[in-house]
């Protein structure tokens, strides 16, 4: 028996009931508040955004941002919503605009909006070009080629010796990114692991602020060289066979170094 629904944009017309549930159950709805993310002593108001490099100075709609789903701004409430379809993301992915703000003190503020973008796919496989992965406890993640960040969201955390994660499962990653104002931990972590998870440079970028953790265990490695250069922590080690370079941002807590 065929079934019938509509989404708001198409109609879908599938064999059962069942299928039509899981094509409808295939997008995902990101929604907040641009004047939620603002802190002010006056009235604000929008006076534009930017998406994928044009300036809009009124409420639109049904804008794609990187090609890939529907956008939609009200500048008088500050309401906006990204709706997407999940089989237009690979990976988990993040998604941004800009915007300018101004208050009635002739306050000025410009900052972008993030929208994370969650495909619930066991497998997190990144491709040629520079790819920033959510990072998920329970995928198989690998950058691929280029220069690949792995995103810890608010409050999440990374215990390398947690017997349900196989650091096997993270694969040509560059960058492990901490910095989004919340407090997260990554513990645990061996040189072992960080030659296993980067690519045959050997070399991973740790980022974050003054609320991160980072706890490293260095047995089995010399330290070679050390340095700080633009606010990161450089270490160079080698176990005889193989070399690797850890780079610490110097804001993170950091013991074991």
């Amino acid at each position: 028996m065929l079934a019938g629904a509509y989404d708001g944009e198409a109609y879908f017309v599938k064999d059962n009931a069942a299928e039509l549930t899981a094509t409808l159950a295939q997008k995902e709805v990101v929604k907040g508040n641009v004047f939620d993310l603002i802190k002010s002593d006056s009235d604000v108001t929008i006076d534009s955004i930017t998406i994928d490099g044009i300036k809009y100075t009124n409420s639109l709609s049904n804008v794609t941002i990187d090609g890939k789903g529907n956008f939609t701004i009200d500048f008088a409430t500050g309401e906006y919503s990204y709706t997407v379809k999940k089989n237009e993301f690979d990976i988990d992915s993040k998604q941004s605009f800009g915007v300018k703000v101004s208050d009635t003190l002739n306050n000025e503020l410009e900052f972008d909006v993030d929208m994370h973008i969650f495909t619930f796919n066991p497998s997190l496989i990144g491709d040629a070009d520079d790819n920033e992965i959510i990072y998920n406890p329970t995928a198989v993640i690998d950058g691929g080629d280029g220069y690949d960040t792995l995103i810890l969201l608010s409050d999440q955390e990374i215990d390398f010796s947690n017997e349900i994660l196989d650091v096997a499962t993270i694969a040509n990653i560059e960058v492990i990114d901490m910095d989004n104002d919340a407090a997260n931990s990554i513990t645990n972590l061996t040189l072992d692991d960080v030659l296993n998870m980067t690519d045959e440079n050997n070399t991973l970028l740790i980022t974050g602020d003054n609320q991160d953790t980072l706890n490293v265990d260095t047995s089995g490695w010399n330290l070679v060289s050390n340095s700080s250069n633009n606010g990161v922590i450089e270490n160079v080690y080698t176990n005889g066979v193989d070399s690797i370079t850890l780079r610490v941002d110097d804001q993170i807590i950091s013991t074991g170094l």
